[in-house]
Formats: C-alpha cells, structure tokens, sequence
C-alpha cells in the first residue's frame, strides 16, 4: 500500500462518527437486500407468497418483467456503491490508526491530538473543574523511555521554550508554604539549571530578590563524612557551610572545608596578604610614606589616617578593607611612651599597641586593628602618651 499523506488521514476525535456511518450504510444494505429479494419473487419464476409492507395489495397494478428488470440493476448498483463506501472508509480508518501514521493537527478550538504538532494562537489553559479538588491536574509520565548511555540529548517528560527575552516556564505559588517549582529526585537532581553562557540559576524577584534557603543536612553536626561530589556544599544543624573539596571514591571519603563567617555585630574577615609590605607611616624626616607625614606624633594627642583606597609605591589597600595586620616600630622617643593603634571612630582604648623606653632607640610589634565603619570609613589612629615620639607603620595583610 503506498505511504499516505498526514493530511489525508482520519482524526482519532472523528473515527467514532466514521463508525456510525458505517452501521448505517451497513442497514442500508439489508433493506436493499431485502427489497431485492422482493423484486426476485415478483418476476417470471419468481415466488411470492406475501406482498411487501410497503406496497398497496389491492390498488397497486403490478409492475412490467422490464419494469421490474430495471428496478433491479439500479438496486444491484447502489449496493455495489454503499458496500464499497463501506469498505473504503474502514480501510481508510483502519490504515490511519493501525499503522501509526502522524495524524492532522486540530483546528483552532478543537483538541490536541497526540503524536503530532499542535499550532495555537492564543492561550491555552487547563482548569480545575468548580468544586473539584484534584491533587494533580495535569500529569506527564515518560520515566518508561530508556535513556541510552553517554547521551548528549535531553530525555525528558516536557519541554518548554520561551520567547527571546522571556522564560520557557513560569512556576507561581500564591501560598507562603507553596512552591512556584517544585523539582524532586531519589538520586539524581531535583532541580538542574544551565545557561550557555549566562547564569545557570537565579534567586531574586521584585519585592526581596536573591534570598535563598538551604535546609540542614539531617542530624549532622560538622563536616559531613561520606562520598560526595567536589564542589557540594552542605550545611550542619547550626547552620555552618562546608563545601566539598575532592570527590569521594568507594573506598575515600570527601575532604571538606568549613566556611569561614563574621558573625552579625562584629567586623571582619578573610586575610588577605599583600605581595610587599605596605609603608603607611614614617614620620622621619626624608622618609617616603602613603601618607607624607614628616613630624613626630605629638604627646598626648590623636591623629588619624585614611588606609582603605589609598595607593603607594605601586600597591593599593582595597577599598573593601575592614581590617590590617602590620608591624608598628616606634624610635626617638623623649621618655617611655605608650603608642595606641585603634579604629578612627573607635574610643581611645585602654590597651597599649607597644611600650617604648628611651634606653631602647627602635622598638617593634605587630599590631592588628579594624577600620573605621562611621564616615569617613577605612580610617585608622594612633595616640602617643607623655612625650612625642617618630613611628614606623607597614601594613603586611587587610582583612576582607
């Protein structure tokens, strides 16, 4: 049998009419039969015992041998017509369904049909009748559908793509408890996103975009022990965050990274070292600095300086820093001091950064101290006590 066209086949929603006509053509043939079977007894040889239902007994004259002769053929013809129509539109409906040929998409207004593509112009929607309450209105299952290994296509259940600009698929939630998507796996991934070259997953909206919230991994208190994936991060029953650093293997378990976090109302950070130490201060005379100061801190007095955003010899302290960690010298004092290194809108502490005596020409500490958070930000100072004094300040590492 040759191929037939999509176009000329039968839709599935129009083969129950189809079988209606074909009961009625098929009733039409017996009566057709039976009146032939009439005629066969009114002719010459034929036998006749009671007159038909239709015919008049006593007022009808009856018909001519030739008379009868033609009735006969135009009846035998139409037979031949209606058993032919009925076999044809069975083929016809037989070939459309039992090869599984693409049918004919629907019309505007009309069903989808399966195994084809269905074109619209409008929205279509799908409602829950009133009253009714089904748990799952719309429902599509192709987990039978074996995924060949190694794969470089998408296997999936539905597929949806989006205009240019706009989204493939819009999941809303009119519910605190409700979820705009809801992705769920036993041991692949309830949710995946990817992006040729744009971001993969996004947290934000209009109202208070970019919250995200990662649950607990059940029961556990510190790294994780187990195989994981590298680059996996969990989170313990306190809240803490590690993340997954190697993959783990049958036989080694994941090496994991707890993430390091400044705790709300305090200031801090990441350490940050810096490729050469920084001079932010030398008030020597002749002595370059970041700050130019060429005069010893006064007694008793405290002066204060810009560090975050500021540029010398080549390096530049990131505006973003919050905190240093460097090395205060202090020399030419005119008695014992005490030199204070503190934040520049911070109280002046009680605590020494270094105790000096003049029997010691060149006295050194670390010293580790936040930035001012109060503008101007970034700002430290230092206060020399009972007599001035010329100070050395490098700058090794900021905190982040």
């Amino acid at each position: 049998m040759s191929a037939q066209r999509s176009e000329d086949l039968v839709p599935e929603s129009q083969i129950g009419a189809l079988w209606e006509i074909i009961r009625k053509q098929q009733a039409a043939l017996e009566r057709m039969e039976a009146r032939l079977a009439q005629l066969a007894g009114d002719a010459p040889g034929g036998s006749r015992t009671e007159p038909c239902a239709e015919e008049a007994v006593s007022d009808v004259a009856v018909p001519s041998v030739s008379r009868l002769r033609t009735v006969r053929r135009s009846l035998l013809k139409s037979v031949g017509a209606g058993a032919a129509a009925v076999v044809g539109a069975g083929l016809l409906a037989a070939e459309g369904n039992l090869s599984g040929a693409t049918q004919r998409a629907e019309a505007a207004g009309g069903p989808l049909t399966i195994d084809t593509v269905n074109t619209g112009a409008a929205t279509t929607s799908l409602n829950a009748a009133s009253g009714a309450t089904p748990q799952i209105l719309f429902s599509l299952d192709n987990s039978a559908t074996p995924v060949p290994a190694n794969t470089t296509l998408d296997f999936a259940a539905i597929v949806a793509t989006g205009p240019a600009g706009g989204s493939g698929i819009v999941g809303i939630s009119n519910t605190d408890a409700g979820f705009g998507v809801y992705g769920r796996s036993d041991v692949g991934f309830g949710v995946t996103g990817f992006s040729g070259g744009g971001v993969d997953i996004q947290a934000g909206g209009p109202l208070k975009g970019g919250r995200f919230l990662q649950n607990p991994f059940p029961g556990l208190v510190g790294a994780p022990v187990g195989q994981f994936a590298k680059g996996e991060q969990i989170r313990d029953s306190n809240g803490d965050m590690f993340l997954a650093v190697t993959d783990g293997t049958a036989t080694t378990n994941s090496v994991f990274n707890k993430v390091a976090v400044v705790r709300s109302g305090f200031t801090g950070g990441a350490i940050h070292f810096l490729a050469s130490p920084f001079r932010l201060l030398d008030t020597r005379p002749n002595q370059p600095s970041a700050t130019a100061r060429s005069i010893p801190l006064p007694a008793n007095q405290t002066v204060t300086f810009p560090v975050a955003g500021i540029s010398f010899n080549g390096q530049t302290i990131p505006a973003q820093a919050v905190g240093i960690i460097g090395n205060l010298t202090v020399t030419d004092q005119g008695g014992g001091i005490n030199v204070r290194v503190f934040a520049g809108d911070a109280q002046l502490p009680l605590a020494s950064s270094i105790t000096a005596f003049p029997v010691t020409p060149f006295l050194a500490n670390n010293v580790v101290s936040r930035l001012s958070v109060v503008s101007p930000a970034g700002q430290i100072s230092l206060h020399a006590d009972n007599f001035s004094v010329d100070v050395i300040f490098d700058i090794t590492a900021v905190i982040m």
